[in-house]
């Protein structure tokens, strides 16, 4: 395999050589090949300790981190936004009824009615933008909610009701029915 190097790279690098690498005293007036074979194992020497510590110290920190994640005394802090729960309704502009619907997202409470919005199955149905009712970081209390917003726009259709939605938010066969009620009553005091 043969090898290409211009002039001016073989000069830099002679140079580098005759300057890091310390050249025998007995190299003066030796042969040339053997002085050259010298400062090339030296410089491979030099390149190869080089890039092993390199590879041990990147595995020895990161082997450091991890032991400083679950060994130390203090506990690593990772902090995660918290998701949170909202209430929205959606007015039909020709029939005048109510949908109530819920989302939850990591943003704002605002943004993730926006994006519950984009495409919402009852838009076509002449229902218009979604309007953010309440927010919770209780799943519970927002489902509760969402439940008493049904029943307070007429129910839902399933139980003969006027609102905009097809089914209730909560099932009356759910046995939490009633925990979620009373929390979303705790929550927003209605």
């Amino acid at each position: 395999m043969a090898y290409r190097i211009s002039y001016p790279k073989l000069f830099v690098f002679t140079l580098l050589l005759l300057f890091i690498v310390p050249q025998p005293v007995e190299a003066r007036g030796a042969n040339p090949l053997a002085v050259a074979g010298h400062v090339v194992k030296k410089v491979v020497s030099v390149a190869v300790k080089t890039a092993v510590k390199s590879v041990n110290g990147v595995f020895r920190g990161i082997g450091s981190f991890l032991r400083g994640l679950f060994k130390s005394k203090h506990k690593a802090v990772i902090k995660v936004k918290n998701k949170t729960h909202q209430t929205y309704t959606k007015i039909n502009l020709q029939s005048n009824k109510v949908y109530t619907g819920r989302t939850s997202g990591l943003g704002t409470p605002k943004q993730n009615v926006s994006r519950r919005d984009t495409g919402h199955h009852v838009n076509q149905q002449g229902y218009g933008p979604a309007v953010l009712d309440k927010s919770s970081s209780s799943k519970n209390a927002i489902r509760g909610r969402e439940q008493q917003m049904i029943e307070h726009y007429g129910g839902a259709k399933s139980t003969k009701g006027t609102s905009g939605n097809k089914i209730n938010g909560i099932a009356h066969k759910n046995p939490k029915k009633d925990s979620m009620l009373e929390e979303a009553k705790k929550e927003f005091n209605k």
